[in-house]
């Protein structure tokens, strides 16, 4: 910036200094005096007045147009330089919404899991939690044993502290039967795996030393979705029709990322639970 200052003091100086010489010149009173009047006559110096005219005046506009395009050149400039400045504003609150919202699952795609269950995501959140941080686990479904047995057994019989809250359907409901009927089921079939849930229940709640941090309960309403829910993470897909012959996906929602998708699931299970049968050991 300095230099282009001096730059431009230095030509209008010569332009001011060329405009004077050529008015000099061209005064009558210095013709007289110090031009001979046979140079004079030819016009010898009426040409050479005109020649420092036009220099004076090219220079001029010369310093115009570079000043013009010094200005446009600063003003992409700084135009380019607020771009960068913001994209680098984006980049880092993208970061901040990645570190925050962050899972332990290595998928492709943080936001649907295909699977028929999705265990090794469950496993990997539950990991995710804290050792120092209680571990809360809720999951509605129908089959529960596997559930029991593969991802929270050792966690309930650990030395950490964990919660977790079961909702499976009540065998004896009618509210089943047309479960069943919907999704292709067997219908004793679905029953004895509620009943297999409840003892894999009762069988690890005796051996937790009296502790109230198992509860099963049954409920008699229709369910719409099955759901796992890790602290901060929910797993939760809907019931479809004839679902035993289709592809099963669940969608994930982390609660810093996504927290009204996972607060209303959050409350759907809390109200099904208030409402359902609490079952003893």
């Amino acid at each position: 910036m300095m230099r282009y200052f001096n730059s431009f003091i230095v030509t209008v100086l010569a332009a001011i200094i060329l405009m004077l010489v050529a008015l000099l010149v061209n005064y009558p009173g210095f013709m007289e005096v110090y031009v001979p009047s046979w140079v004079a006559e030819k016009g010898y110096f009426l040409s050479l007045s005109s020649s420092i005219a036009a220099s004076a005046l090219v220079a001029l506009i010369f310093l115009v147009v570079k000043a013009t395009e010094s200005w446009e050149m600063r003003s992409v400039s700084d135009s380019y330089h607020k771009q960068l400045l913001s994209v680098g504003d984006c980049m880092a609150n993208l970061s901040s919404v990645i570190e925050s919202g962050k899972l332990a699952l290595d998928v492709p795609d943080l936001h649907s899991v295909f699977a028929r269950h999705p265990t090794t995501e469950v496993s990997k959140a539950i990991k995710n939690v804290s050792y120092k941080d209680k571990l809360e686990i809720d999951a509605l479904g129908l089959n529960l044993k596997s559930f029991i047995a593969e991802q929270i057994e050792a966690e309930l019989l650990g030395e950490r502290e964990v919660v977790a809250r079961l909702l499976t359907q009540n065998p004896s409901s009618e509210s089943l039967g047309s479960l069943c009927s919907r999704e292709g089921r067997d219908p004793e079939k679905t029953r004895q795996s509620i009943h297999d849930t409840a003892r894999a229940w009762r069988e690890l709640s005796s051996n937790l030393n009296g502790r109230d941090i198992f509860r099963l309960k049954w409920s008699s309403k229709t369910p719409t979705i099955t759901m796992v829910r890790v602290n901060n993470t929910i797993f939760v897909r809907p019931r479809l029709l004839q679902e035993v012959d289709e592809d099963l996906v669940y969608e994930v929602y982390q609660k810093k990322v996504n927290p009204k998708a996972f607060s209303l699931y959050l409350r759907q299970f809390e109200k099904e639970f208030e409402d359902a049968e609490e079952q003893q050991v």
